[in-house]
């Protein structure tokens, strides 16, 4: 016969909920404790004195009765015990921990990368037949496993791993702990690579461990908060220590994407009413930042701050901005650039182009408080209501499509390169965003062309079309129509006539200035 385990990490979510439903918080019980006298009471005139919902005032009762600590008759009426006092405390409190270790070493089972046989034997107390692994179980023999999927790895994994191997023979003979072995990594030698991604991480320590090259144990530490944080240590083996040429052939990673895949359908269905407990993922949060650097933790601090500011302007959840994860990769790679933000997981074109700019400059330390991270926002606001003020506009309305397409097209155009060079202080900053607000105002009073400058920016716009088939970019991403007909009217014939020019930045100059004038200069 053949056993599958089923797993997926909603379950820990699913239990965790159970357990914070059925085991009341200790405050509330002291609060119902606090009204028990020796006399009987009826329960509803209790729970109407606390304002505590039914569900929750039921679940306390019982967990003190359970405790010794109150006493109930045929009629359900509630008294204190003739001998209660603060001890129910301590043995309520064991008897969470006792569940909440249940559901601790469930989870170990279905993840720890040790055989399957020995885990159940030890479990049952069997310590000396419980060293000797089954050679059966989808950790011994991972080929013959049909629930789960295994391959070899692809040449940039075989680099992490190596990558990995090299970075425990530095301390061969001491631990270290996964967080911080993979915050190192994800900044040094793993860095741009899948492996940043903490999951992909996890896989490839694993693989590591199946193949007998590393050994991996759990520990305990406490929090200034009193919290009990579990985490993870990984060591070399023997093995490991003394590898010196290509990995072993054993080393199997599992198959994520055909699991995944085959299983896409009914995992996003079952998923979606899921929700993790607010106490568990604050453990998960402190489990993560406990690797942190002091500059880390103080970058992580100025990024929720700057992510709870953006979300309250659309009065949406902070996680809309952008979830942990990508704030933990934000942390991780620090980007100082716009190149370098690209790089970063979950950071798309969208986000670049809305957020780039202030995570930028929160990772430059340019902004650090919620007060200095809006007032480049509202220096904005009144630099282009300034700039608006001094020219006629038509209505939004009133102004022809195509007009209102190409406003748009400028407001949506990629940064300049003065934001790709680290140093820049909080006032550039704000003169990026004036520069980007500005050709709205400006695009409803540009003056018609000469038949000279006419030719010019037809022969601009063909120029433009070319470098964007050239490149496989939009038009507006190669050069904006205003910025063409800017550049038509001026009719530049240097480098500096074209930094004059409302709508090229730097980056523009530096990457079409040579072609704009020489076919500015052939007319």
């Amino acid at each position: 016969s053949r056993t599958v385990l089923l797993h997926s990490f909603a379950d820990r979510k699913m239990h965790d909920f159970f357990l914070e439903r059925d085991y009341p918080a200790i405050t509330e019980l002291t609060r119902v404790a606090a009204l028990l006298t020796p006399e009987f009471q009826m329960p509803d005139l209790l729970r109407q004195r606390l304002k505590m919902d039914t569900e929750t005032f039921d679940k306390a009762v019982e967990k003190l009765v359970a405790q010794g600590a109150a006493t109930i008759d045929m009629a359900g009426n509630v008294r204190a015990a003739e001998s209660a006092s603060t001890a129910w405390r301590k043995g309520y409190d064991q008897q969470i921990s006792l569940r909440r270790e249940q559901i601790y070493l469930m989870m170990r089972f279905a993840e720890a990368p040790q055989c399957r046989m020995t885990a159940l034997i030890q479990h049952f107390g069997d310590t000396e037949d419980g060293l000797r692994p089954c050679g059966q179980c989808d950790f011994c023999a991972p080929t013959q496993s049909t629930a789960q999927t295994f391959r070899v790895p692809n040449r940039e994994e075989e680099r992490s791993l190596r990558a990995i191997l090299d970075a425990l023979d530095e301390a061969p003979n001491q631990t270290r702990a996964t967080g911080r072995l993979h915050t190192e990594l994800s900044t040094g030698a793993l860095r741009n690579t899948e492996a940043t991604n903490r999951k992909v991480f996890d896989h490839l320590l694993d693989a590591l461990t199946r193949a007998g090259l590393i050994t991996i144990a759990t520990d305990q530490w406490t929090n200034p908060e009193g919290n009990l944080i579990t985490f993870k240590k990984v060591s070399l083996t023997h093995e490991g220590r003394t590898l010196t040429g290509p990995l072993p052939p054993d080393l199997l990673l599992k198959d994520t994407a055909a699991t995944s895949t085959s299983s896409r359908g009914k995992s996003s269905r079952s998923s979606v009413g899921t929700r993790p407990t607010k106490a568990a993922a604050k453990s998960e949060r402190e489990a993560t930042t406990a690797t942190y650097t002091p500059e880390q933790k103080n970058l992580e601090a100025a990024l929720r701050t700057w992510r709870k500011a953006e979300a309250e302007k659309t009065r949406k959840p902070a996680f809309i901005v952008f979830g942990d994860s990508v704030l933990h990769n934000l942390v991780i790679a620090a980007p100082k650039t716009l190149a370098e933000l690209r790089t970063v997981n979950g950071i798309g074109q969208d986000k670049e182009d809305r957020f780039g700019a202030d995570l930028i400059a929160i990772c430059r330390a340019e902004s650090v408080s919620p007060t200095n991270n809006k007032q480049p926002i509202k220096l904005t606001q009144k630099t282009a209501t300034k700039e608006t003020s001094s020219k006629p506009t038509l209505p939004q309305s009133s102004r022809p499509a195509p007009e209102r397409s190409r406003e748009r097209a400028e407001h949506q155009r990629p940064l300049p390169a003065s934001l790709n060079a680290p140093g820049q202080g909080a006032a550039s900053h704000i003169t990026i965003n004036a520069a980007v607000a500005a050709p709205r105002s400006q695009a409803a009073t540009t003056k018609p062309l000469t038949p000279e400058q006419q030719a010019l920016y037809d022969r601009l716009q063909n120029w433009r079309k070319s470098e964007s088939e050239r490149l496989n970019l939009p038009l507006f991403f190669v050069l904006a129509t205003s910025t063409l007909h800017n550049i038509a009217q001026a009719h530049p014939q240097t480098l500096t006539d074209l930094r004059s020019i409302q709508g090229l930045g730097l980056e523009k100059i530096e990457k079409f200035g040579p072609g704009i004038l020489e076919i500015c200069r052939a007319s």
